[in-house]
């Protein structure tokens, strides 16, 4: 065979596997544009059962187009796991709603505990509430910021910092719904707080992972607790993830290892930008499993001064430090408040940046 015939014949290969490789890429192009065409009206409509009857058909033809066989991964609700698989093939980022307004969030410094207020439309959400010693000044607080009545109150779980803030405010302020996880507890915080949400009338859920609501333009979703049974009442901690636009945080409450572990196997998006980090920085949480899930750019640490229990611990500065974030803390800065027009987020500080830990020696 002569030499040009060789090189005619070796180029019409490469053309044909050319050809086919464009074939496939587009057909798998095309895939995702219909997974995102299906998200999308899902996200419109809220009929589950109208995804999960089509979904199927979209894997079929992703199969059949491009030989890709994708298995939805993990056992959390159906968006939340589809979400997974569209990031497993790169698409990370949120698929966003145009936002018109800001949503604000207030990481308010109630020392050694947790009390954040989100803002979206003139809607307003506590989550937490502090301790007993700086009840009032949530309350006055939200009277600052011009609160009349809460959308939602969150009690991550029934602990006395973050929990006792949360009676002074239902005292205060009407709330439509109070998220609050399924378990009692004999202390007598627990049982002011239910006499407080029988008393203001509001409506006590206990939410499951993948429950959705919305709070003016914002969205959230629950990522925790997973499971129902575990021993230590820190882990029985409901978390969030907040959306707004394109920006998003996770707060997690007190859960620690067993509970991140689970929440990280539970299929849920997770990927946030802000990450208010779990138990006020015990070594306990913020692994370094749920931080690469998380992947977030920005922490916050709601912790008291010379509090006695060594808060944040070393281990969870290091890998906070490791991970590259931009780090606030309300015992260094005090109240802090980050502003979302649904593209950038704007802070009331620059990032204090301060790993050193609160170990005693």
């Amino acid at each position: 065979m002569g030499l040009a015939k060789r090189r005619k014949k070796t180029y019409s290969r490469r053309k044909r596997s050319s050809r086919k490789s464009q074939k496939r890429c587009l057909s798998l192009k095309n895939s995702v544009i219909l997974m995102l065409v299906l998200l999308c009206i899902f996200f419109a409509t809220r009929t589950d059962a109208w995804l999960a009857e089509n979904i199927q058909s979209v894997m079929e033809y992703m199969e059949q187009s491009s030989g890709i066989h994708p298995e939805i991964p993990g056992e959390g609700s159906l968006v939340g796991r589809l979400q997974t698989l569209l990031e497993r093939m790169g698409i990370g980022r949120d698929m966003a709603v145009h936002t018109e307004g800001e949503m604000s969030v207030h990481f308010l410094d109630v020392g050694q505990g947790s009390a954040c207020l989100v803002e979206s439309e003139g809607h307003y959400m506590l989550i937490d509430g502090g301790d007993r010693d700086t009840s009032s000044f949530v309350v006055a607080y939200l009277r600052d910021q011009g609160v009349e009545r809460l959308d939602y109150i969150i009690a991550s779980h029934y602990d006395a910092d973050h929990i006792s803030g949360l009676v002074g405010a239902l005292n205060v302020y009407p709330t439509e719904k109070i998220l609050c996880p399924d378990y009692e507890t004999d202390t007598k915080i627990y049982a002011s707080l239910m006499q407080k949400i029988e008393e203001n009338g509001c409506q006590a859920v206990h939410p499951q992972v993948g429950d959705e609501y919305s709070l003016g333009e914002a969205v959230f979703t629950v990522v925790a607790p997973v499971e129902s049974d575990y021993e230590d009442d820190n882990n029985r901690s409901i978390g969030i993830r907040l959306v707004h636009g394109r920006n998003s945080f996770l707060m997690l409450g007190d859960a620690e290892q067993e509970s991140e572990a689970d929440i990280c196997s539970s299929g849920e998006k997770l990927q946030s930008d802000v990450y208010l980090v779990s138990h006020h920085g015990s070594s306990s949480s913020t692994t370094d499993g749920l931080l690469s899930r998380v992947k977030p750019t920005t922490a916050v640490i709601s912790v008291g001064k010379d509090n006695a229990y060594g808060h944040p611990h070393s281990q969870t500065m290091a890998r906070l430090e490791a991970a590259g974030v931009q780090l606030y803390r309300t015992d260094v800065q005090g109240t802090l408040t980050a502003v979302s027009d649904g593209e950038k987020l704007e802070w009331s500080q620059d990032p204090c940046m301060d790993f050193t830990s609160g170990d005693r020696q």
